[in-house]
């Protein structure tokens, strides 16, 4: 369109995930301040027309973007009208059980989260012969993760319970690591292990 003033919905075309990311990796205060500046730079006339609300931005996989709990990494924070941009996003972590809807209120601050499929091809050949009751995998469950939940808790809770079978079964394969910089330091090294500098993965 020649004139923003007629359009209905704007797409701003950044991905804050990767300013958050990068802000844990390496702790540099620039890609914070390249955040803040993205957000300052929409043009107010037409950002600040609808406050926001004709707005989207991608999320990728997840939203929140991190399991980072500090302010810096909350990417509504760098502007009032942040919170009102619409979220495409493959998932979002804190949605919960959806009893939420019947809270005063709750619901619609979820009508800005947009849930987009990935775009995957099932193979049914393979997930048959995977079913089958004769395939025996070594590995049933694997996870590996830091303590950013209950229900994180209690999956460790379970694995180190001496107790419990679930420690001693082969199958499983479930670590959490606490919610420090302990397990940011677990995602580097696991993101190094492919032996590419983290800067290229991203």
């Amino acid at each position: 369109l020649d004139d923003p003033s007629s359009a209905t919905v704007f797409y701003i075309p950044a991905f804050f995930g990767l300013f958050v990311e990068r802000y844990i990796d390496t702790s540099e205060t620039s890609y914070l301040n390249c955040m803040s500046e993205t957000w300052r730079s929409l043009p107010s006339s037409i950002f600040h027309r609808n406050a926001g609300y004709d707005h989207f931005m991608v999320a990728g996989t997840c939203h929140p973007y991190s399991i980072c709990s500090s302010m810096e990494c909350d990417v509504t924070m760098y502007h009032p009208f942040a919170i009102n941009v619409f979220v495409l996003v493959g998932g979002v972590r804190e949605i919960g059980h959806p009893d939420f809807v019947f809270s005063p209120g709750k619901a619609y601050h979820r009508l800005r989260t947009v849930f987009v499929p990935f775009p995957v091809t099932l193979d049914c050949r393979l997930l048959l012969d995977h079913s089958s009751l004769h395939a025996r995998r070594p590995i049933s469950v694997a996870f590996v993760g830091s303590e950013n939940s209950r229900v994180r808790h209690i999956f460790k809770t379970l694995m180190e319970d001496t107790r419990l079978p679930y420690g001693s079964d082969s199958r499983l394969h479930i670590q959490v690591f606490p919610d420090d910089e302990t397990s940011e330091e677990a995602r580097r090294t696991a993101l190094g292990a492919s032996g590419k500098p983290i800067g290229e993965i991203y």
